[in-house]
Parts: C-alpha cells; sequence; structure tokens
C-alpha cells in the first residue's frame, strides 16, 4: 500500500494557491478596514460620553440605590399586607375614629 500512496502522490500536481492568498489578503484588508469604521461611529452614536459630570454619576447611583431598597421593601411585604392594599377602603371610617374620647353624655 505504501508504494501505491507514494506513486500517486508524486504524479499529482500541487495546485498554486497564489489567487487564493491575494483574495483572503484583500478580505482582511476589507475586514480591517470595516471594523475601523464601526469604531468611529460608534464612538459617535453613544449615549453616554465618557467624560460624564461626577454629579450625573451620583444622580444615577443615588436613583440606582433608592430602587433597590424599594425593591427590597417590597420583597419584605407579607401576602396579607399586598392583599390589604387592594382593598376598597372609600366608605370606611378610620380606625382611629372608633378609639376617639366620646363625646359629653346628656
Amino acid at each position: 500500500m505504501h508504494g501505491v500512496i507514494q506513486t500517486h502522490l508524486t504524479t499529482l500536481s500541487i495546485p498554486s494557491f497564489a489567487p487564493l492568498d491575494t483574495h483572503l489578503q484583500a478580505l482582511q484588508a476589507l475586514r480591517q478596514e470595516a471594523t475601523s469604521l464601526r469604531s468611529l461611529s460608534d464612538n459617535i452614536s453613544r449615549k453616554r460620553g465618557y467624560d460624564d459630570d461626577d454629579e450625573k454619576a451620583m444622580e444615577r447611583e443615588e436613583k440606582k440605590r433608592k430602587k433597590e431598597e424599594e425593591e427590597k421593601k417590597k420583597k419584605l411585604e407579607t401576602r396579607g399586607v399586598k392583599q390589604l392594599k387592594k382593598v376598597d377602603t372609600s366608605g370606611m371610617r378610620k380606625l382611629s375614629s372608633f378609639f376617639a374620647k366620646a363625646g359629653a353624655k346628656k
């Protein structure tokens, strides 16, 4: 088998890959150009720049902290409290009215 393979390998001519190499180099150049243009457009279209004011950064941090605290409070609420928030109390008297001192009796 070794002899047969060797004869076939010597008779085969290796094709030239020069056109393929030049085409791949042209594609690489196009990719580099596209990435450089993309990086330019990304910098232009950013919502915020890198040189933000410290005050704006502090405001964002404060909003984030308040939002996290609010979510934490919501998680600590019991099921009963959540259900009581949904109750319509428009026609009911306030609870404190039952504990107020009674008026003078006649």
